[in-house]
């Protein structure tokens, strides 16, 4: 669903308006913009542990090959892996898909826009958005299983 070109004079929105609807999308935008990225990143991280316990069963199970226990074990990490990377994926995808609509949404109504620009420019939230996800830290697909 997109929004409507159209600025109401009322300030009212096909989807809300007003200052209240601008501090809204600006929550929006900082959840797209800082908090799912964070959280991508963690799973992202975690999948690659995930992947390395992975390679340590496969070397464990070379040694010991009638241990039917590694074999499930093994599957099991894989299914794990692959679920957590397809998170880290979409959680990010999803971030990044907030930040849109937030930023189109707020174009659909004057008094919205004029809010979530004042958010935007005030100092004590762009330290936040300034830093992006998890300081130093940058995103990456995690690794597929294997």
């Amino acid at each position: 669903m997109t929004p409507s070109t159209a600025k109401p004079a009322t300030g009212k929105g096909p989807v809300g308006g007003g200052k209240q609807f601008g501090t809204d999308l600006h929550r929006l935008y900082r959840a797209g913009r800082v908090h799912l990225p964070d959280f991508a990143i963690k799973y992202a991280a975690g999948t690659a542990l995930i992947h390395q316990a992975g390679q340590g069963l496969s070397a464990l199970r070379e040694t010991c090959p009638n241990l039917l226990a590694l074999t499930y074990l093994r599957q099991l990490q894989e299914e794990l892996q692959e679920g957590m990377r397809v998170t880290a994926i979409s959680v990010h995808d999803a971030g990044e898909a907030l930040v849109k609509a937030a930023e189109a949404y707020a174009k659909s109504d004057d008094d919205a826009q004029a809010e979530f620009k004042k958010l935007m420019a005030d100092p004590a939230h762009r330290a936040v958005l300034d830093r992006g996800p998890a300081p130093g830290r940058q995103w990456q697909a995690p690794p597929t299983a294997r």
